[in-house]
């Protein structure tokens, strides 16, 4: 489900430069995405070239049907073929590659991809919680646009902010500060008088079992929300997958797809379009249920 890989994509894509922005190291920031951009062009474009050169080459030379009558006339079918996938600034361009019609994906990859980079510089300086609600209106937006694939990239982005602070609290929890009341022993006698060290480590005592109490409780807490998460993502993944079974002819011979289908709105009104929107909502609950379950 290409859904999927592009949500996945967009994880993968912003998980460094997430952790970077989190550590406030700026510099390597920029540095990343300037890295993983230049990178990211040439292993899209580069293979995608080799590919269709050679099967144009193969062509010619008659190992399958369907060539040019001339190796002029064959590399200009192939440059035209191929400047559509080179053409990623148009949203709405879908290239078809006459030898693997599955590059279509290729000039979205890339322009979502830029979109995102944009999108990590505009947010790097964002606390982190409000760098959420950013992402989570732009998904929306570009969702209400007709853009499917920027917000299933972004989909990728949010989740990977989200086990960011997920594993950040774990850290957390699992390293907890005993904070005991602590004044240098000289002080403590001046201030407190002569049975100042003695109060100083009972108060501290007392401190350290109200802390012990609160991390049990706590335990407990974060035992029984793991639980009810995991319940709730198994039991959305269910409809999840049916949803991802969309038929590709005749979805509205389905009783439940053309349910779906009659509340559909605009811009996805079209019956060729219909299921985008709503495949960009299977691939982030497939996702997210794989990240917060780990046995999936």
């Amino acid at each position: 489900m290409v859904s999927i890989f592009f949500v996945v994509s967009g994880y993968a894509l912003s998980l460094k430069s997430l952790k970077q922005i989190r550590s406030n190291e700026n510099a390597a920031l920029l540095g990343t995405i300037s890295s993983a951009l230049f990178r990211r062009a040439l292993r899209l474009f580069l293979p995608v070239f080799v590919s269709t050169f050679l099967g144009a080459i193969l062509l010619q030379m008659n190992f399958r049907q369907g060539g040019a009558p001339t190796l002029s006339a064959q590399l200009w079918a192939w440059y035209s073929e191929l400047k559509q996938v080179l053409d990623f600034w148009n949203p709405d361009c879908r290239p078809w590659i006459t030898d693997d019609p599955h590059l279509w994906t290729i000039s979205l990859e890339m322009g979502n991809s830029v979109l995102l980079f944009a999108v990590l510089i505009a947010v790097a300086r964002c606390k982190a919680m409000l760098r959420m609600g950013i992402l989570g209106g732009m998904i929306l937006v570009c969702m209400r646009a007709g853009q499917w694939v920027g917000s299933a990239f972004l989909m990728g982005m949010f989740l990977a902010e989200l086990g960011l602070i997920q594993d950040s609290l774990k850290h957390s929890f699992d390293h907890p500060e005993i904070i005991a009341l602590g004044i240098p022993g000289e002080e403590s006698e001046s201030l407190l008088g002569e049975g100042g060290v003695e109060l100083r480590e009972e108060v501290a005592e007392r401190a350290q079992r109200r802390h012990q109490i609160r991390h049990r409780r706590l335990r407990e807490a974060r035992r029984v929300g793991n639980i009810a998460m995991k319940c709730i993502c198994i039991f959305n993944l269910i409809p999840a997958l049916w949803l991802a079974g969309w038929p590709e002819m005749y979805p509205e011979q389905n009783a439940g797809f053309a349910w779906i289908m009659a509340r559909t709105g605009p811009p996805y009104d079209d019956i060729f379009r219909q299921q985008f929107p709503w495949f960009g909502l299977v691939a982030l609950t497939i996702v997210f249920s794989c990240q917060q379950v780990p046995f999936l």
